[in-house]
């Protein structure tokens, strides 16, 4: 209890602090929401909830609110933590990570548009690319358009109800 009282008063005492923990978090909600996902009972319905996750949203939110070194990194990582946490390999994993690491990098470069629209915008373009390379790898057509589908429309949701709350919370 009292190493919590000491992380709890040095977070809201040093700004640093604060955000490596928030950062934290966010990579454990990351993990837990995949390991949970990947536990569904019916395959069926466990495939097609693939599309839906949480690394785009705070992607875009770290590199948005903390720059494009910090945003590239972090999302790298929460796609392995995702990866991990699932505990799946799988052919795309290079593909995946290197999209989201290009997206925490690039994402800042447009901080000054409104954060869902631009959530959108990358969500579209993340889903056109992964499309694209992943089909290059030899990926199932019918499998991507539900991933493809899933995908846009639970970050769509994302973006536009918790996306101000994101970047509210890590500014």
């Amino acid at each position: 209890m009292l190493l919590f009282s000491i992380l709890f008063l040095l977070a809201f005492s040093f700004d640093s602090i604060r955000r490596i923990l928030i950062l934290l978090l966010l990579v454990i909600i990351n993990a837990v929401f995949a390991f949970v996902k990947r536990r569904i009972p019916f395959a069926f319905i466990r495939k097609h909830f693939y599309g839906i996750e949480l690394i785009l949203l705070c992607t875009v939110a770290i590199s948005v609110t903390l720059g494009s070194k910090i945003g590239a990194t972090m999302g790298a990582l929460l796609m392995v933590v995702n990866y991990l946490a699932e505990s799946r390999a799988s052919n795309y994993f290079v593909v995946t990570v290197t999209l989201y690491t290009l997206i925490g990098y690039f994402a800042y470069f447009f901080r000054s548009y409104d954060f869902a629209v631009l959530g959108i915008i990358i969500t579209i373009i993340y889903n056109l690319l992964t499309f694209i390379f992943t089909k290059l790898i030899g990926a199932n057509t019918v499998s991507l358009i539900i991933f493809n589908i899933v995908n846009i429309t639970f970050n769509i949701i994302l973006f536009v109800v918790y996306g101000d709350l994101m970047l509210r919370i890590l500014s």
